[in-house]
């Protein structure tokens, strides 16, 4: 902590106001002291006979008389007042109040999902195929599996863990994700579980079993025709994107 040093040039205002009101006063003394003895010499004693006909008659009593009987009083008057300004306290000024909100959470997630699969999202290619591939007879193409990997994962935090997709589902078929718009229609991207089960969107997997660590799942998709039996696939893009959602399970 610094000490508060009293000089006239010290940052902290007590301070200056002390050394103020002591200049002050010392003035106002020394002011006051030769207002009382400034006739002390009784060769310039001013009787109170004297009247301003009398003052007026010598230049030197005159001079003499007006400065003590009007000069010296208003400066002693003007001094005092500013003895008595520098006395008193500062004046206080307001504090400027304002509000902090933090925010932030703990939470007990059992698995990271792996940095390869949430940084701008997994990749999965479909493959390319012609528009006559998919008939009615023959809607669907092979499936493609891809990894999903959860990592520092905590058993005793959870034991088991789910997965789902979301996303925009296809408007013949819901249970399927719509392709992108602006490319192939009559299409759409029919999901897989790590059995090879079909994963309806927007609904969960099966339970599978998390070990404490990395665990990594096999997951599927293929393209579906959703195109009437009068109708065909056309041709385009073939795009479709979803949210994975993984939860947990404590297994008992």
């Amino acid at each position: 902590m610094q000490n508060k040093t009293n000089t006239f040039f010290s940052p902290y205002p007590e301070n200056r106001y002390a050394i103020a009101r002591r200049m002050n006063l010392g003035v106002f003394l020394i002011l006051a002291i030769w207002y009382f003895s400034y006739d002390s010499d009784t060769s310039n004693v001013l009787p109170f006979s004297y009247n301003e006909n009398t003052v007026a008659s010598s230049p030197f009593i005159s001079e003499r008389y007006y400065m003590k009987q009007y000069f010296m009083p208003a400066l002693l008057a003007a001094t005092a007042a500013i003895a008595l300004n520098a006395h008193a306290a500062p004046v206080a000024i307001d504090n400027t109040t304002g509000m902090v909100r933090f925010t932030g959470e703990f939470n007990a997630s059992a698995c990271d999902l792996a940095s390869t699969d949430i940084n701008g999202g997994a990749t999965v290619p479909l493959g390319s195929y012609k528009t006559t591939n998919l008939t009615v007879a023959n809607p669907t193409t092979p499936i493609q599996n891809y990894p999903i990997t959860l990592t520092n994962c905590d058993t005793s935090v959870a034991k088991k863990a789910r997965l789902s997709f979301t996303g925009f589902s296809d408007l013949v078929d819901p249970t399927l994700l719509q392709l992108q718009l602006g490319g192939a229609t009559g299409v759409a991207v029919e999901l897989f579980d790590s059995t090879n089960n079909k994963l309806n969107l927007g609904s969960q997997s099966a339970l599978m079993p998390l070990v404490a660590g990395s665990n990594t799942y096999q997951l599927g998709a293929r393209y579906r025709r959703t195109a009437p039996a009068t109708g065909s696939v056309t041709a385009g893009k073939a795009n479709a994107q979803a949210t994975i959602v993984i939860s947990y399970d404590d297994g008992l």
